[in-house]
């Protein structure tokens, strides 16, 4: 089949690119399978690194395991020699015997039986019938020679073993094993310990390495499979590792499954790699091509067009002049013979050929593409021409482009204008009105006699100068502002104005002013004219206070000079509810709401004096106490000599407005579906947190949310479904927020909250921002029960600290979006920063949560208590407060660890150590006889623990444990743990009054501090927070605050503790205002139990208030 002309040519053109498409090809089709290759390679290797630890892992625990088995074995046999002699020497003695297993079954549970032997392995005494086995026999052999055990696995009729030995020398000198058996299924636990997902972890024997031994599930009697390796598992075996010590071998075992998965997942995306890049291959072949045949139709669509063009036009090569082509209107509008293509351009123009070559070079640089020149018609007549030109490409060259224009008739129009503007400078001469011409900057180029007389400067003054030197000061910039926006834009113009004179008298003049076109030269002319108005704005003034009285629909006001109201119209008085005569005499500030500062005022009065006139919005009120927003437009009135005489108010209800404003301004800045901040409003905040945070040179943070395979539910389930999820996650990011933190919905299932706290350091902010990702993951992946169904879903979130050099508002919004895919790739549900070092804050955070499970039972924990003190000097009591020695990194601050118990939950096994810790010092000073004089020592209560089901009996269970009274116990809880839930706080802590536990609230005054809720707690004490004892010398706010806490709370009964006493001064203020209890470093620094009990004895606390 024969391709038609046009469509080999374009195939012609496109060949090159043919060539390099399939060259990119076929090079990455190659690069995808190196890809598969290197990824299938990684995945084998990184299998035989997971066998190798947990095989190296499996076989140390048992080594370790063992050597203790041994260690046992050594103490119990040097511990219970005489024993083990006793029996070696009279097998028959039970009484030997019983004591011999009862011990053996305290000291090592794990024991089976036992035999005692000589050194050539015979039996002296066996726990069981069954003497012992050959393969036994030959273990106590090998023992007595070497003196350390090799551990083998043997099976028996009553249970597969194995033995661990120890000799000893018996009464009369000789040398005796001590032979142990231990049931070889109490290895398994320590195997399935390790056993990870998909893989399977057993020990064979070194001599036997197809059999197993011991298995996740048991020895060889139990086993829940055969006892011989298939030649399947055999091949995927990759890691045997020796257990130290012993015959066996511990053996990791990768699934099928795991190396079938990435297999197939490598195989489709080879597969579907394949098939992405064939059809981009095959779209942009589509696109060469179709793009080719784009050039090709609109070279054709350029040629019809040229020649059809009634424009005269011509193609001219810019080297040497000639004419490359004209149009059919060339040819007629020049009139030649022949046609003018391939001629010169000379043949039809009067420049120069030197001329003519040089506007050709400007042309072909674009510096110039507008000329005008006479050009010569064929009858030898000679025509004005505009002519329009530029280089365009045809066929890989540059030809200019001209398009010729008859201009002959608007030349001659021009030459007439001129002509007439002569006749006019002679007309405006003799006129009385003012006339002036300028330029576009408005510098006079002429001034009639008439402009001269108003302005009071001579005619020759006037040049080279600004028409608006004449204009009043104050008018002076508005005039000129409306003068560019106006008669620059070839406008018309009108405007009253002042002229101050040189003698200084000012008069009105009427000025207005247009442009004209000079076609001479192509510029523009300005003309101004000027009408003396002095005597008609004086009648007007006289005018001004009648008009403006008259009766209008809006409200109206007129005052005198010093804003007392003069008239009011109907408008005002229906609108206000006054009477006229209510309010004659009076200050419209009497209308105000009350809420305008004096700040608001002195701006408007400033304006008033500068300007004559002021707008804006007010709060006002109406004789009934109604408010409404309105907006007030003031002008001020002057006389002739520029005095203020009178003001006009006009004021317009806008309250229904400013709501639809409201809603209108809601519709744009928030979240239809969720009621949250949509993108706009929050990038909004975002670029205001980033200039505070610049301002400040702090910190903050963002963080994004992506909820993980949304889509998935979306499909599945519908819309309706998914929007019903995305409110109810919406509503739960809500209820944790923090005050300050802005909450936005930026997109399908996208979220960002903006944390308002700022920090001085990345470190402190890195930590608060991981700890609000955990936070907001915690709430979100609770289950969802929507239309009586159970759903569940995961989040990932990426965090972007900020500020940094330059940073804009894209930027930190692309670094969170960009940490939060790095958190999709590490496998979703996790939490990614953007900066390296803010992930190592976060690892060091998960750190301290790993290295705090552990720091009971490592005896990092510690208490130190800080004495409260009467009124008498007494000391009553402590606050215990919890230290945490790391054995590497110091002491931690409370700070850094507190908030990671209560968000683990660790607190709970925490605080109950803190209360076990009391009670025991407690117990101990009681039977010491020190403890009289305390009356309870106060413990910090845990929101989580105190809300904990049980909590109640744990405590009780304690205190009873060490036979101490509930009411030496005083829990110190906070106001924001009883507001969440007042009912069931108040319920808890009634119940557990009953049984003598003492309450008080800590921090008291940070929080809602409501009689409301204090009237209903059963409570002994407030603590009064130290950062109103602070400043209670210094600031008579916070000491009024301070006095208002004692009185209160000694209206409801309750005692009343001051935190944070430093120093005389503090303590004296309290003490002159009756507070009970002081608490603080000008009394005692927080000290050892050991140092605290002695200052209760010493009962001097002067002494400690020194030492801190």
């Amino acid at each position: 089949m024969s391709l038609s002309p046009e469509k080999k040519q374009i195939l012609n053109d496109i060949r090159p690119y043919l060539f390099i498409l399939l060259v990119t090809y076929v090079l990455i089709l190659a690069l995808i399978a190196f890809s598969a290759w290197l990824k299938l390679s990684d995945f084998k290797d990184y299998q035989e690194e997971i066998a190798q630890s947990t095989a190296q892992g499996t076989a140390t625990e048992i080594t370790l395991f063992i050597r203790d088995l041994e260690h046992r074995l050594t103490n119990f046999t040097l511990h219970y020699n005489d024993l083990l002699s006793d029996l070696s020497d009279n097998p028959s003695d039970n009484t030997a015997e019983q004591q011999l297993q009862a011990h053996l079954k305290q000291e090592i549970p794990e024991a089976f039986t036992y035999t005692i032997a000589t050194r050539e392995g015979n039996p002296l005494f066996e726990q069981f019938e069954n003497p012992a086995a050959r393969a036994c026999q030959a273990d106590i052999r090998k023992f007595a020679q070497l003196h350390k055990n090799y551990i083998v696995f043997h099976t028996a009729p009553v249970t597969n073993h194995f033995d661990v030995m120890e000799d000893f020398t018996d009464h009369s000198g000789r040398e005796r094993i001590f032979f142990v058996s231990f049931r070889a299924n109490i290895l398994s636990p320590l195997l399935a310990r390790h056993r990870l997902p998909g893989y399977d972890v057993v020990m064979t024997s070194k001599t036997s390495p197809d059999t197993i031994d011991i298995s996740p599930t048991g020895s060889r009697q139990t086993l829940d499979r055969g006892i011989f390796l298939s030649s399947d598992e055999l091949k995927r075996i990759n890691v045997r590792v020796d257990v130290e010590n012993t015959g066996w071998q511990i053996v990791s075992i990768p699934s099928w499954p795991i190396y079938q998965s990435q297999l197939y997942s490598v195989l489709w995306r080879v597969i579907l790699s394949f098939i992405a890049i064939t059809l981009i291959a095959l779209g942009m072949l589509y696109l060469l091509i179709k793009h080719q045949k784009s050039q090709h139709r609109s070279k054709q669509r350029y040629e019809q067009l040229f020649h059809a063009n009634k424009a005269p036009m011509m193609l001219i090569e810019p080297s040497d002049g000639a004419i490359v082509d004209a149009n059919l209107a060339a040819d007629k509008y020049y009139g030649l013979p022949d046609t003018l293509k391939g001629q010169h351009a000379s043949v039809i123009s009067n420049l120069s050929n030197d001329e003519i070559m040089s506007r050709l070079a400007d042309s072909v640089a674009e510096k110039q593409d507008h000329f005008f020149s006479e050009h010569r018609l064929a009858s030898g007549e000679v025509r004005n021409v505009e002519i329009r030109s530029g280089p365009i490409e045809i066929d890989g060259r540059k030809i200019i482009y001209s398009i010729i224009n008859d201009i002959t008739a608007r030349k001659n129009a021009e030459r007439a204008l001129v002509a007439s503007e002569v006749r006019f400078k002679t007309l405006t001469s003799l006129s009385p009105v003012g006339t002036f011409f300028t330029d576009a900057a408005g510098i006079c180029s002429y001034v009639n006699q008439a402009w001269a007389t108003i302005t009071g400067i001579d005619e020759q003054n006037w040049q080279g100068k600004t028409w608006t030197n004449a204009i009043y000061d104050s008018d002076r910039e508005k005039i000129i502002s409306d003068w560019a926006t106006t008669v620059l834009k070839h406008g018309n113009y009108e405007v009253e104005c002042r002229i101050q004179r040189p003698d200084g008298d000012v008069c009105w003049i009427l000025c207005r002013a247009t442009s004209v076109q000079d076609y001479a030269d192509n510029t523009t002319m300005y003309i101004g004219t000027a009408i003396d108005i002095t005597e008609r704005k004086k009648n007007e003034h006289e005018l001004k206070l009648l008009a403006t009285s008259f009766e209008a629909y809006e409200p109206i006001i007129i005052t005198d000079s010093r804003a007392r109201i003069l008239r009011v119209n109907d408008a005002f008085t229906r609108t206000s509810g006054y009477r006229e005569d209510e309010i004659l005499g009076k200050n419209p500030h009497m209308f105000s709401a009350g809420q305008t500062d004096k700040v608001f005022y002195d701006e408007m009065w400033s304006q008033l004096t500068t300007y004559g006139n002021w707008s804006g919005e007010m709060l006002n009120a109406t004789k009934s106490g109604e408010l409404h927003q309105d907006w007030v437009t003031i002008t001020a009135l002057r006389d002739d000599n520029d005095r203020i005489t009178n003001y006009i108010g006009h004021f317009q209800d806008i309250t229904e407005r400013k709501k639809a404003e409201e809603q209108i301004r809601k519709l744009a800045f928030y979240d239809p579906l969720t009621n949250l901040p949509n993108r706009r409003l929050f990038l909004e905040r975002l670029d205001q947190e980033l200039q505070i945070a610049r301002n400040e040179k702090k910190f903050s943070a963002l963080l994004f949310l992506d909820l993980d395979h949304f889509k998935n539910l979306n499909d599945s389930l519908g819309h309706p479904m998914g929007d019903a999820l995305l409110m109810e996650v919406s509503k739960r990011l809500q209820e944790t927020r923090t005050e300050g933190e802005i909450i936005a919905r930026i997109g399908g299932d996208e979220f960002v909250i903006l944390l308002p706290d700022l920090a001085s350091s990345t470190e402190q902010l890195s930590s608060v921002a991981a700890h609000r990702a955990e936070q907001a993951s915690n709430t979100i992946t609770q289950p969802y029960y929507i239309h009586g169904h159970e759903y569940h879903i995961t989040v990932s979130i990426g965090i972007a600290l900020f500020p940094e050099t330059g940073q804009q508002t894209a930027d930190i919004l692309k670094r969170a979006d960009t940490a939060m895919y790095r958190a999709k790739q590490a496998g979703r549900n996790t939490v990614c920063f953007f900066e390296q070092e803010m992930q190592t804050a976060a690892d060091r955070r998960l750190m301290l949560e790993k290295d705090l499970r552990h720091a009971i039972s490592h005896d990092e924990l510690f208490l130190v208590y800080q004495p409260m003190v009467n009124r008498e000097d007494n000391v009553i009591g402590a606050e215990v407060l919890l230290r945490w020695q790391h054995n590497k990194l110091g002491m931690i601050p409370p700070a850094d660890f507190i908030h990671i118990a209560e968000d683990t939950g660790m607190i709970f096994d925490i605080s109950e150590w803190i209360l076990n810790q009391v009670c025991v010092r407690l117990r101990e000073w009681m039977d010491d006889g020190r403890a009289d004089h305390l009356h309870s020592i106060a413990i910090n209560l845990s929101p989580k623990q105190f809300s904990q089901s049980g909590f109640e009996d744990t405590a009780l269970s304690i205190v009873n444990q060490y036979g101490i009274e509930p009411d030496r116990i005083e829990f110190e809880i906070t106001e924001g743990l009883i507001i969440n839930n007042i009912e069931n706080s108040v319920s808890k802590m009634e119940s557990m009054k009953k049984h003598g536990f003492r309450f008080s609230i800590d921090d008291f005054g940070t929080g809602y501090s409501s009689l409301a809720y204090l009237k209903q707690l059963p409570i002994n004490r407030l603590k009064i927070d130290q950062s109103f004892v602070n400043d209670i010398t210094e600031d008579s706010n916070e000491a009024t605050i301070v006095e208002a806490i004692i009185s209160m709370a000694h209206h409801l009964g309750l005692e009343v503790v001051a935190e944070g006493v430093e120093n005389q001064m503090q303590h004296d203020f309290l003490m002159q205002h009756s507070c009970d209890i002081y608490q603080g470093y000008y009394l005692s620094k927080p000290v050892h139990p050991e140092e605290f009990i002695q200052i209760d004895i010493q009962q001097d606390v002067s002494l400690a208030a020194e030492d801190g």
